[in-house]
């Protein structure tokens, strides 16, 4: 037996599914009869995996019509949903989904969860727990198969060592279930009530669903040789035909007429017209001439036995990815506790999407639900988007908005032009420099970090002027990147030296223009910063307009002796960390040597790495006095500029980082290329432990994008179509996307509706019992042997199935029949040629309001959006 995923909207729902004739849909359009006046009567029939998608899109669509139909307000949770998280421990990314909430209890989700009593052999109290496993975790992956571009979702293990969740019962009591005061008797379990049958022996505990018990006899004066029944939203009439000492021959009829008659044993059970139908016992009287029988019918036959799957039916179908454990003993004899495990039952069923529920598959009255993340991929309103790219050749460019709401966009950061640099620099298309350190030259109309975090500005130099007398005509004036309109004048107090205002904090200025003697012309900034002479800050950040820290980098050569033209000797530097900075000091030691955090620089130690919260820098000495800083990926130095983004404080209390790295070495033939991005969280590996690598997984849609997650929710998304310039989108969220997890109920008290359980292989259609519903069958007859049944048996592949449909290569029908399984519902066919045909077929259904589901009625068309129909 398989699983019930369901794909559901952000409204969670009980069940609740009603019949409709094919008269009542006889004026319907889609979603029409399937949901229908705040119900669902529908399955939906596929023979090929690769029509899931297909699949998808429509029950997708269906769910929304239902909780639209129900008036839903789209917020993920019923009256009785009980979240896996709380406000102070949210449930993020990557961790143990019992990293939050360990279990579930009655006050947790009382419909479910709360006492009952049993009363059997005993008057036995029963309490119900569910146990969040610790290895199914929130990630980003290509689930449930490789074939699909990375989702997020729940991924859990094949194997109940590993259990996705146990559902534990517990009696206050030890319980007999082979007692004969036993058998008969009510037992509720999570909240569905059950029959202890007389087949429960000492290895095996049985149960019938939602049975109920009949006392069925011929030929007494007060016989009563039929009853009338309701299992599910069906009604049975159950005739006792014959009986005997040890078995009863039972005749169920259902409400279309259709009937059959089966013998049944004493203690034994079979299932007639869809229903299961146990004998209890069975009595032929010779003497009084009668015949009766104790019957017990119900939806479903559960056979519990420790060490092995759950059981259903009389055919003891297993449950995959269920196992039953009597705790401390092996025999329902004598039972004070047994749990359900509950686990993947393989690995193209072991993920839990955005959206997507699983629903208990032994109760069926709770489920867990994962709604998605609390800033989803695809927020826009709540997420943020910073792109790096080439411009031409020899350029890179940066888009974004900062925390003021300015923006800009495509503006050049990165220089590769051939020529003296011996490598790409920071720095525009002119080659005025990017200046990303305090108290390092500024030349006119070059540019410069400076602040950090929320008082981080991206500056140019749009003025310097030095008259030749004084200082009272001098100029020095600073233009914001992102806002021309903010403009930041220095007050001079002396030639060459004065003041700046920049958005709210005040710099140190002091300037050289000689432009018209030895073409020197520069300004240096003095950051407030920076406590002491000396001390430098380096890699300035500015905030972005959803909270994140951008920093340009590129190796710094530092004179340690002279790091402001004035002979001012290095004391420590002061590095950006998401969190304010954190401070290195460095001391002149003896000649040509420094010590820089502790350790000395120069010739016998020429690198010490220096960690700033997640990121390594490396101080390397290069000559007297001479250190180079880089920022190291990997333990390997980075040459080249890029981009480092501080993420905000996460759960954990860390302040990660992302860092996008750049290729093209100085030369003008080797195009610009965004050519790496990389997390320091989980050491950049994926959410499976694997390495990211690069840019990350590779999607199904396009071979040329890739895209990483982290646990902050920073979706990096590469499009490599230019095969040697690379592009990057980094998608920011406004706040950690933690997971919106829940367990919630299905029994009566939630209040709510859901589409239901409406997927179903063509192989499994008969045995399910769903092909009495009205039908929506996916894919066309060489795939789907429903689809064939529907066109008369004879249709298969290729020519036979463009002869009963009209449609060919690169088409696509929509086509209501009669349901040959159940005349008084309908089914239709949505398929074409090929896989992306049918696809096509399914969202022009989803799309168009005016598919009609009228027997006979029946559309073509070749694209998702055009179509032809013709009604019955």
């Amino acid at each position: 037996m398989k699983f019930n995923f369901r794909k559901i909207t952000s409204a969670l729902a009980s069940t609740a599914m009603v019949g409709l004739t094919v008269a009542t849909a006889a004026a319907a359009n889609f979603p029409a009869p399937f949901v229908q006046n705040d119900a669902a009567n529908v399955a939906i029939v596929y023979g090929n995996s690769l029509d899931l998608v297909a699949v998808t899109d429509i029950s997708t669509a269906l769910s929304s019509a239902l909780a639209g139909s129900s008036g839903g307000s789209g917020a993920p949770t019923s009256s009785d949903a009980f979240a896996l998280f709380t406000r102070n421990t949210p449930l993020q990314l990557n961790n143990s989904l019992n990293s939050a909430k360990s279990s579930v209890t009655e006050s947790d989700l009382p419909t479910v969860l709360g006492d009952t009593e049993f009363s059997g052999n005993v008057d036995a109290e029963v309490q119900f727990q569910i146990t969040l496993g610790a290895n199914p975790r929130v990630i980003f992956a290509k689930e449930p198969t490789t074939g699909i571009d990375p989702s997020v979702g729940l991924f859990y293990s094949t194997t109940a060592a590993n259990y996705l969740y146990n559902a534990t019962i517990t009696f206050d009591k030890a319980v007999n279930f082979t007692d004969s005061d036993s058998e008969g008797e009510t037992l509720e379990l999570f909240g569905e009530k059950f029959v202890v049958a007389s087949a429960t022996d000492t290895d095996s505990l049985v149960l019938f669903k939602s049975a109920q018990t009949l006392s069925l006899s011929v030929g007494a004066t007060t016989s009563t040789p039929i009853q009338t029944v309701v299992v599910g939203d069906e009604t049975y009439t159950v005739e006792l035909v014959a009986a005997s000492d040890t078995s009863a021959t039972i005749k169920v009829t259902d409400s279309s007429g259709g009937s059959s008659q089966k013998e049944i044993n004493e203690a034994a059970s079979k299932k007639i017209q869809g229903i299961e139908v146990a004998v209890n016992s069975a009595d032929e009287s010779t003497a009084t001439n009668t015949l009766q029988a104790e019957v017990l019918v119900g939806a479903d036959r559960l056979t519990l036995e420790d060490g092995t799957e759950v059981k259903i039916g009389t055919d003891n179908t297993a449950v995959d990815g269920t196992n039953v454990d009597f705790i401390g003993t092996l025999y329902p004899g004598n039972l004070t506790q047994f749990t359900i495990q509950v686990f993947a039952e393989g690995g193209s069923q072991d993920f839990i999407g955005t959206g997507d529920e699983l629903v208990d598959p032994v109760f069926g009255s709770f489920r867990l639900v994962f709604d998605g993340l609390a800033v989803d991929l695809d927020d826009a309103d709540n997420r943020e988007e910073i792109t790096i790219s080439p411009s031409g050749t020899d350029m890179g460019a940066i888009s974004f908005t900062d925390s003021r709401e300015n923006s800009v966009s495509n503006w050049e950061w990165l220089n590769n032009k051939s020529g003296s640099y011996p490598q790409s620099i920071l720095a525009d298309n002119d080659g005025w420099r990017l200046i990303v350190r305090e108290l390092a030259q500024i030349n006119e109309s070059g540019y410069a970090m400076v602040g950090n975090e929320d008082e981080g500005v991206l500056v140019q130099l749009s003025s310097l002027s030095n008259g030749t007398t004084g200082y009272s005509s001098d100029e020095v004036k600073f233009t914001n990147v992102l806002d021309s309109t903010s403009t930041y004048t220095a007050t001079l107090t002396g030639e060459g030296s004065g003041t700046v205002n920049i958005e709210g904090n005040t710099y140190t200025v002091s300037y050289v223009d000689n432009r018209a003697s030895d073409g020197a012309q520069n300004v240096r900034l003095n950051h407030p910063d920076s406590a002491t002479a000396g001390q430098l800050v380096l890699y300035p950040t500015l905030k972005t307009s959803k909270g994140a820290n951008i920093a340009f980098y590129e190796p710094l050569v530092i004179d340690m002796s002279n790091v402001d033209g004035a002979s001012t000797t290095a004391a420590g530097f002061k590095f950006p960390d998401g969190d304010g900075y954190t401070d290195v000091a460095a001391v002149n030691s003896f000649s040509d040597n420094f010590t820089i955090g502790g350790t000395v620089l120069g010739n016998a130690t020429n690198s010490i790495a220096l960690t700033v919260g997640q990121l390594t820098y490396n101080a390397t000495w290069g000559a007297a006095n001479t250190t180079t800083i880089y920022l190291t990926d990997s333990g390997v130095n980075i040459l080249r500029p890029a981009i480092i983004l501080f993420e905000e404080k996460d759960e954990a209390g860390v302040y990660q980082a992302t860092i996008i790295e750049t290729s093209g070495a100085g030369i003008s033939d080797n195009g610009v290329s965004v050519s790496e991005a990389s997390f320091t969280w989980n050491t950049d590996l994926d959410m499976k432990g694997t390495a990211y690598g690069a840019v990350g997984i590779q999607t199904e849609t396009d071979d040329k994008i890739y895209q990483k997650l982290d646990q902050w929710g920073t979706l990096v998304t590469t499009d490599e179509s230019d095969s040697d310039q690379y592009s990057m989108v980094v998608s920011y969220p406004d706040e950690q996307a933690v997971a919106d997890m829940y367990v919630d109920s299905m029994v009566e008290g939630g209040s709510t509706t859901t589409l239901g359980d409406v997927k179903v292989t063509d192989d499994e259609l008969a045995s399910s019992n769903m092909s009495t519903k009205n039908l929506i069958v996916v894919g066309g007859s060489c795939v789907n042997t429903a689809a064939s049944t529907l066109l008369g048996g004879s249709a298969g592949c290729g020519a036979s199935w463009t002869a009963a449909t009209s449609a060919g290569s690169g088409e696509w029908v929509i086509q209501t029949f009669a349901n040959p399984w159940a005349s008084t519902k309908i089914a239709t066919l949505v398929a074409g040629w090929e896989q992306g045909d049918t696809a096509n077929a399914a969202t022009y259904l989803k799309t168009h309001d005016d598919v009609s589901t009228v027997v006979g009625s029946k559309g073509t068309g070749t694209t998702a959006t055009a179509g032809v129909f013709t009604q019955a």
